[in-house]
């Protein structure tokens, strides 16, 4: 079950199985894989880049992804607007 640790302000969402990362286009096959992308000093937006490495290394699950959903970005149209998830957020659009 893929778990929501984080939402950006853009609203891409991190997502993990408690192996793998991803939020919006970015893929990660380990933890040490995707904390060394967003905390590396290459890294475009430093303060949303230390949103996901806080939520990486300290966050607690948002939500549960809906089955069959394995990455959600809540401001790119993934779900249609008005859609209830796990832990009583809606999707708005």
């Amino acid at each position: 079950m893929r778990t929501i640790l984080h939402c950006d302000n853009r609203g891409y969402c991190l997502t993990t199985d408690g192996t793998d990362y991803r939020a919006g286009c970015q893929r990660f096959a380990s933890r040490a894989d995707a904390l060394a992308h967003w905390s590396s000093p290459h890294y475009p937006d430093p303060e949303r880049g230390q949103g996901f490495v806080h939520a990486i290394e300290h966050g607690r699950p948002i939500t549960a992804l809906p089955d069959g959903l394995s990455e959600l970005s809540l401001g790119g149209g993934t779900l249609p607007s008005g859609t209830a998830l796990p832990g009583g957020c809606t999707v708005h659009q």
